[in-house]
């Protein structure tokens, strides 16, 4: 009976579900991976069975062998009725699995900005990192999602928080050359370091660039100021002449 339980949360079977919780059928029960059919619904986006089972008692923090919660794949694939579900039930938004991802982070990496959110207003953690040592925001600078970088930083993401790899929110903004992330963090008082301008001034654009120079009244010292102006004289193309001296004028 317990792989019928599976099999039928698994694949839709809203009725023999209903029928064997009334029966009293345990529905924390798992299989040998360690899934229950709380996590087998919640993956396969089966709102009601997820419903009746939680109705019935069923824990949604169990972990199965991969340490994966039904959170955990509700959040990745996008099912917000069912996260909301699950967070009202008490899953918690910030268990790990094996590989260190926590909910937050497999939402945000597929651009569901509205599990973010609930996630967020749940109590997760924007600072948990996974095994790379990378945060959320990290992530979502790198996949340029713009309003998701909004909501953690609003949550009190760090903006200065690097990974095992010394990446920077900063640094992935201004590789994708993403000007409004890169702004949004440097509102937030994002540490920047000028190597990170030599090392990709390649895929930095002179909108970009007017950003960098707009900020750097406030976030930059004197010098490099000037540093930037003269890379960006020395590696751009001289049609932007008049804006980098148009920059350059309001910087002094």
């Amino acid at each position: 009976m317990i792989n019928c339980l599976l099999k039928a949360s698994n694949n839709g079977h809203t009725e023999k579900v209903k029928n064997m919780l009334k029966d009293g059928k345990n529905p924390d029960l798992q299989s040998c991976n360690g899934n229950t059919a709380l996590i087998l619904a919640s993956q396969n986006n089966r709102t009601e069975i997820v419903r009746l089972l939680l109705e019935a008692g069923a824990d949604p923090n169990i972990q199965n062998k991969s340490g994966h919660t039904a959170l955990m794949y509700a959040s990745e694939k996008g099912r917000t009725e069912i996260v909301k579900l699950l967070l009202e039930a008490g899953a918690d938004p910030n268990l790990r699995n094996r590989n260190y991802d926590v909910p937050i982070i497999l939402a945000l990496y597929h651009g569901h900005t509205e599990i973010v959110r609930l996630l967020l207003k749940a109590g997760a953690d924007p600072n948990l990192y996974d095994s790379y040592g990378s945060t959320a925001l990290i992530y979502a600078s790198r996949k340029c999602h713009t309003k998701i970088v909004r909501l953690l930083l609003e949550a009190g993401a760090d903006p200065d928080f690097n990974n095992v790899m010394g990446e920077r929110p900063l640094m992935e903004a201004l590789y994708e050359n993403h000007k409004k992330i890169v702004k949004l963090l440097l509102e937030k008082g994002a540490y920047f370091k000028f190597e990170y301008i030599i090392s990709i001034y390649k895929n930095i654009s002179i909108a970009m660039f007017s950003v960098l120079l707009t900020y750097s009244r406030y976030v930059f010292s004197h010098k490099y100021k000037f540093d930037l102006l003269y890379y960006m004289i020395k590696y751009r193309e001289f049609k932007y002449l008049p804006q980098i001296s148009n920059y350059y004028m309001a910087i002094i």
